[in-house]
This record gives C-alpha cells, sequence and structure tokens, in this order.
C-alpha cells in the first residue's frame, strides 16, 4: 500500500453568518463596453468633459483603454430586474429565444420577428410562454442612468441623437464626486449617457480627495476610526461611539480592537461642533489632493473660525442699535467717502482684494483657497484690525481718525 498524506484546504465561510461559500456558475448577461468606453474616452481627451484635478484624465484614459466587457448580472432581491426575457412555445420545435425589451408584448413581437416564415406560421398556432430574467442590474449600471432620469428632456434629446455628442451641450453642468469612484460611477454614467442621448452627462467633473482619519488610514469599524458626520455636529460622548460600534456587524476579535482604538483616538468623545464647521472644514480640506486626513483640531479651528463670524455680527447689530440704524440696511447704503477714515479706506481696499481672489479662486474651483481667503479677511483684516481700531470711536474715547498714527 502506497503512503497516505494528509492535504490541507481551505473551505470559505462567510464572516457574518459563518455559513460555507460554495462557488456556483450561473449565467450572466454581459455588456460589450470596448465601444462605449472609446467614446466617453474622447469626450476627456477633446475636453468636452473637464476633470478637475486636471492629473485625473490619465486614470481615466487607463481605465477606458484596457476595459473588459462588463458582467451586469446580481442575484438580489432588489434592484431593477434585467429586462431580457426568454420566449418559448410549446412543443420544443422552436428553441427558446431570449430577447430584449420593454415588455411582454414586445418581447414576443421581436422573437417572432427573429423566426424563419415555417417557424412563424408554425408559432401562431402555438402557446407563448414569456418569462423574464430574476436578476437585476448592477448597482452602478442603474446609478449610471442618473442623468438620463433626472435630465430627461425631449427638447435637449431630440435634436442631439442624430449629431455628434462632442459638438452637443451636456445635459448638466457640474459633478462634484469622489476620486475613487471615478470609473464605478462617472466613467458608466460618460458611456451610458453618450450611447443613448448622444451627449454629454456633464461638461466638468470635480473630484474632491477620500476622507481618512488624522493619521491618513481608511476609515473602518475594525479600527474604531471612524468619524460620523452627525456625531462632529451634534457632538457624542464617548459612550455613545461605543454603542454605535457595539451595534455593527463585527466579530468578537474585530470589535475589541475597535473598542480599545476608539478610546485611544477619542477618549472625551466628540464636542458639538456643528455643520458649518464641518462645511468649512471640508472646503479648506480640498487642498490636500491625494486625501483627506480628518483631524479633530481642524475641525476646532473651523468652530473658533465660525464662532468669531458670529460673535462679528452679533457686535455689529449690538453697536447699530445703539445708533438707532437697522444693521442689515446700513450695510447696503451709499458710503460717504468724505466721511470715511483711513481704517475704512483700507479695509475696504482689503475686502475688494478678497473679493476678486474668492471670484477667481471659485471660477477655477479652488475652494480651499477661496475658503483661506475668506477666513483670512474676517480675522485679520475685519475682526484683528478694523474692529479692534473701532472700539475706541464706538466706545466714546477718541475720534478713529486720531489713531492713524498708532
Amino acid at each position: 500500500m502506497g503512503k497516505r498524506d494528509a492535504e490541507q484546504s481551505v473551505i470559505s465561510r462567510c464572516s457574518r453568518s459563518g455559513d460555507v461559500i460554495e462557488p456556483m456558475l450561473m449565467p450572466q448577461w454581459y455588456v460589450r463596453c470596448s465601444e462605449l468606453a472609446q467614446r466617453a474616452n474622447n469626450l476627456v481627451q477633446e475636453k468636452a468633459i473637464e476633470l478637475i484635478p486636471d492629473r485625473q484624465r490619465a486614470v481615466w484614459n487607463s481605465w477606458m483603454s484596457g476595459i473588459d466587457d462588463w458582467c451586469v448580472s446580481r442575484q438580489l432581491w432588489w434592484g431593477h430586474r434585467i429586462p431580457v426575457y426568454r420566449v418559448s412555445w410549446d412543443g420544443g420545435e422552436i428553441g427558446d429565444m431570449w430577447v430584449a425589451a420593454e415588455s411582454e408584448q414586445q418581447a414576443q413581437l421581436k422573437a417572432v420577428g427573429k423566426l424563419g416564415s415555417e417557424d412563424k406560421a408554425l408559432a401562431a398556432n402555438l402557446q407563448c410562454t414569456i418569462i423574464q430574467d430574476e436578476d437585476v442590474l448592477d448597482t452602478w449600471f442603474s446609478s449610471g442612468l442618473l442623468p438620463l432620469t433626472a435630465f430627461n428632456q425631449p427638447s435637449v434629446l431630440a435634436p442631439a441623437r442624430d449629431m455628434n455628442a462632442t459638438n452637443q451641450p451636456s445635459l448638466s453642468s457640474v459633478l462634484e464626486t469622489g476620486q475613487d469612484i471615478l470609473f464605478f460611477w462617472v466613467a458608466r454614467m460618460a458611456m451610458l449617457c453618450t450611447y443613448f442621448a448622444k451627449v454629454p452627462p456633464f461638461s466638468t467633473v470635480l473630484l474632491h480627495p477620500m476622507v481618512r482619519d488624522a493619521q491618513g488610514r481608511k476609515m473602518s469599524k475594525s479600527l474604531g476610526n471612524i468619524i460620523d458626520p452627525m456625531d462632529i455636529i451634534n457632538g457624542a460622548e464617548l459612550s455613545q461611539l461605543q454603542k454605535t460600534l457595539q451595534n455593527g456587524h463585527m466579530t468578537e476579535q474585530e470589535l475589541d480592537k475597535g473598542m480599545r482604538e476608539l478610546k485611544k483616538l477619542y477618549p472625551n468623545g466628540f464636542q458639538s461642533f456643528g455643520a458649518d464647521a464641518l462645511r468649512f472644514t471640508l472646503l479648506v480640506y480640498t487642498q490636500q489632493t491625494q486625501q483627506i486626513n480628518m483631524s479633530l483640531d481642524t475641525i476646532r479651528a473651523s468652530y473658533h473660525f465660525c464662532n468669531k463670524l458670529w460673535n462679528t455680527f452679533r457686535f455689529i447689530h449690538m453697536h447699530a442699535a445703539n445708533l438707532g440704524l437697522d444693521a442689515g440696511q446700513a450695510c447696503i447704503a451709499d458710503i460717504d467717502q468724505n466721511q470715511m477714515s483711513v481704517f475704512d479706506r483700507a479695509l475696504l481696499s482689503r475686502l475688494h482684494a478678497m473679493l476678486e481672489t474668492y471670484h477667481q479662486a471659485m471660477s477655477t474651483y479652488r475652494l480651499a483657497v477661496a475658503a483661506e481667503t475668506v477666513r483670512e479677511f474676517v480675522q485679520r483684516d475685519l475682526c484683528d484690525r478694523y474692529i479692534e481700531a473701532c472700539k475706541p470711536a464706538l466706545y466714546g474715547n477718541c475720534n478713529v481718525t486720531n489713531q492713524v498714527g498708532d
């Protein structure tokens, strides 16, 4: 008898349920993407669709040039059912036929139209059975239809169907999304929209970086470093963060590791920073072109800026009321230049420079530059210089113009 060696094998199991995962071959529907990708790639190369930042064009070209056929079949209970039907006739003399159609009636007409003359005569006397495939479309396919469903205007689509897509206006102007789904969503929208509507779905794509933790790690429940935006806005104690983590579907080892990391990173939880501070922080972070390393210190700095802005408006309204003026009307009233002090003229000069930089930055989608320009003007020019210089006059100590030499 020969020697019998024990061979090790790996049995894949679901990490959630523990069930054995057994591969099963299933018929799948595919979309041939070579022509669709070429058309979408031309839109970017010819600047019909502008990608910001521009370096993403190389990423786009890499995806589009080496694209494979797209498997769109998903065996799920939810989603858009694939509009393909199996048409069969009793008796077995005519083979089953798969057709793509909008309805069972249209599927039957298409199937009969593909039959030969003899089979057509035979099919007229046979019972026809029509069954739609139970598979649903890939989520990214359904998402890729968004421009067609949101901007499906006959006045825009009808004249464009027989024209070159690159010469047509897009259905929308700017799409803002994450750079990690440039291919999965943005490219799919471009492919599907240019195929069905013959026009680009948008003219500009503004891509923001991935949001990660302060150490640059991808946010994960097992690492305990996930930052929920609602916790930033409303505030959350450590016990609340731990409870949220416990409600997730995690193994005991992952939960233990996540709880320890959570306590290490956020021992006191989050204070309530508000929505404005979070929004401003994300604007400032867009200058980190590869990834956003989300730090509570940066959010706290934005919170202090928003608080300073709020106190500034309270200060203005208080002193306007003391003078019997309406602050809102006073801000838009005509200014008598003869009554302006040196500080007034200096502030207006800085305001003009700030607005010029701001509008230029916004027109080129440099959101971080625009945000920092506003913050610098408010903190340095308005609060630290102008308001401080005005306080003596507002409180009746001296005239502002007497401080020119200070």
